[in-house]
């Protein structure tokens, strides 16, 4: 696992902004209710079995990332690509997947999505 600030370019007149960058991040089982991960990179990260209740992810870098069986209820996953990702059997009820584009190879096979915002 590879944890470093992710380096943008800015202008004078823009606010700093660097991103957590969690490529190949192990967090199978984990417990991470509430968690922010907003604007990290999660490349290849592996949240199986993870618990991610009220977590949030918005403008996240989701790309061969793993969360099958994952308990993401009331997650919030807005602004975002998910790229070649896996959430088979992941529970997302009521989640928010707003402004979220699936690419093929995305697969959310079995995934419970009831009462999502989809939007």
């Amino acid at each position: 696992m590879r944890i470093y600030p992710k380096q943008t370019s800015r202008t004078p007149k823009q606010p700093e902004h660097n991103s957590t960058v969690l490529i190949e991040a192990n967090f199978r089982g984990a417990n991470l209710t509430g968690a922010c991960f907003d604007g990290a990179d999660l490349s290849h990260a592996d949240f199986t079995d993870a618990i991610l209740d009220n977590a949030t992810f918005v403008g996240a870098m989701i790309e061969n990332t793993i969360f099958d069986h994952a308990k993401m209820r009331r997650v919030k996953l807005d602004n975002l690509s998910i790229i070649s990702s896996s959430f088979k059997s992941a529970v997302l009820t009521n989640a928010s997947l707003q402004k979220v584009r699936f690419t093929p190879g995305t697969s959310m096979k079995n995934a419970d999505l009831q009462f999502c915002n989809l939007s």
